[in-house]
């Protein structure tokens, strides 16, 4: 490996793991919010859930309950036609390889 991809493969890790720690920090300082709210005020916890059944994009938000519906098909579809784009690529054409020789 050259010294321009060693550089160029260690900033995209520098930048993922960046991403990475920004993420789980604000993902932390929610639940520690949520947390806090209900050990002082005996508030519930804000609750989200996720289902893949419907044809089409619907989200409800009743009494601090927040529910989305996705069509699992049409996400499905798109990653696919991007995936190419992605360093995940080699990995997806791999096991996407081995299931159709294993068929």
């Amino acid at each position: 490996m050259n010294e321009e991809m060693k550089k160029i493969f260690g900033s995209f890790l520098l930048v993922t793991v960046a991403i990475a720690c920004v993420g789980a920090f604000f993902a932390g300082a929610i639940t520690v919010g949520e947390r806090g709210e209900y050990n002082l005020n005996m508030t519930k916890y804000a609750v989200m859930s996720f289902s893949g059944s419907s044809e089409k994009l619907e989200a409800d938000f009743s009494e601090n309950r927040l529910t989305v519906s996705f069509p699992e098909k049409e996400i499905r579809s798109f990653t696919e036609k991007f995936v190419c784009l992605t360093p995940f690529s080699p990995f997806y054409y791999l096991l996407k390889g081995i299931n159709a020789f294993k068929q």
